[in-house]
């Protein structure tokens, strides 16, 4: 017998009267975590509706059916099941060719998404709208929860440090679900750009809960909603020369590496009195050829409170003790498409990498980051839905 979730989904809601849009040429930008609550693919159900013509699809990082790694470059192809051509927007291409859309009155997005401004989907959604209105297509976002929840946390940054894994004026962690995130980049950036959301229903705005909906693995290196709510904590590490546990059982909630003492770390981080999380030594094996053994000593995190927890506070605070404690172990990742610091893109900004090295402390990044993000936090009060 199916379970009985509190939340509704957008396409859930869409498909109890699909009605409104008979007759209607669409297409449908998604990937494997369009599903129901039973586990129902939305390609299969709008191609299946009387009132939809389902035209083409349009996949994002990872693929139509979830298949690739991160930052895989994936090809147009034709979906194996459906039998549609399917577009990817992500390779050489990351926006909706305006001429694929053309011949859409709709474009659906539905993509189960992070919250997070350098996860990619945000992005693709930003162009997504911008192509649509060129089009003069109407582009409806069939929403799903944020699993974050309305936590908005970290820098805004500079626009020239603008990425495909850093949209301008988001902060790293937004607080929005996909549909409100539609609606502020319309009203604040491209109005005249025809936009709906289609809400879910019986969503609050809370971290999520296994009673809320069915969780589905957003991409392979997160398989599960434990997973996804510690990615912001710990993703970033990786970008200045530690291990963040990708391609162990547990990536995301590891954390170290060969030379890193846990039991310092330890000490050192309950001086800040983190709330909402919790930790452990843990020893874990890693084969990588970027450390000189793959014997690895960090931390397993725990997230104990996800309303209370800080992740900028989590953050700026492991990084502070890196940097003072390990100095010469610091091994800055560099992003070949820039050819520059991975964590400045990553960050926006080359002023966090150099306030941390320069002895700046942790509160006052804070606060100047709680004053960077005021006309955001104002702008989405107008814009919310939940």
């Amino acid at each position: 017998m199916p379970k009985n979730f509190k939340v509704k989904l957008g396409l859930e809601v869409l498909l109890e009267d699909t009605s409104f849009y008979a007759g209607s040429k669409v297409g449908l930008l998604t990937n494997h975590t369009g599903l129901t609550n039973n586990l129902k693919q939305n390609i299969d159900l709008i191609q299946a509706s009387k009132d939809l013509s389902l035209k083409r699809l349009f996949s994002p990082e990872h693929g139509i059916r979830g298949q690739a790694g991160a930052e895989e470059n994936i090809g147009d192809m034709v979906d194996p099941i459906s039998g549609l051509p399917v577009v990817s927007l992500f390779g050489e291409r990351k926006k909706p060719p305006v001429e694929m859309l053309k011949d859409l009155d709709i474009l659906f997005y539905d993509i189960q998404d992070l919250g997070l401004r350098y996860y990619t989907y945000s992005s693709t959604l930003l162009l997504a709208i911008e192509s649509c209105y060129q089009a003069d297509t109407k582009l409806i976002v069939l929403d799903r929860p944020n699993p974050l929840g309305s936590q908005i946390s970290g820098n805004i940054g500079s626009n020239n440090y603008s990425s495909f894994i850093g949209p301008d004026n988001l902060p790293y962690c937004y607080g929005l679900t996909s549909g409100e995130l539609a609606l502020w980049y319309q009203k604040y950036y491209l109005n005249q750009a025809d936009v709906e959301v289609i809400p879910s229903e019986g969503y609050s705005g809370k971290p999520y809960s296994s009673d809320d909906y069915r969780w589905v693995p957003t991409s392979p290196a997160i398989p599960s909603a434990r997973i996804a709510q510690l990615y912001p904590y710990t993703c970033h590490l990786d970008s200045v020369g530690l291990d963040n546990g990708v391609g162990t059982a547990n990536p995301f909630e590891y954390f170290g590496a060969p030379w890193l003492n846990p039991v310092k770390l330890i000490e050192k981080l309950e001086t800040y009195e983190l709330k909402g999380l919790n930790w452990r030594p843990v020893y874990y094996r890693k084969a990588s050829k970027g450390f000189e053994s793959s014997e690895m000593q960090g931390l397993h995190l725990y997230l104990d409170n996800p309303e209370s927890a800080s992740v900028e506070g989590f953050n700026l605070a492991i990084l502070e003790i890196i940097f003072k404690d390990y100095p010469e172990k610091v091994n800055w990742k560099i992003w070949s498409e820039k050819e520059d610091y991975f964590f400045d893109y990553f960050m926006k900004t080359a002023e966090v990498r150099k306030d941390l090295l320069a002895g700046r402390s942790v509160e006052e990044i804070l606060l100047e980051w709680s004053e960077e993000r005021k006309d955001f936090t104002e702008e989405v009060e107008k814009i919310r839905l939940y």
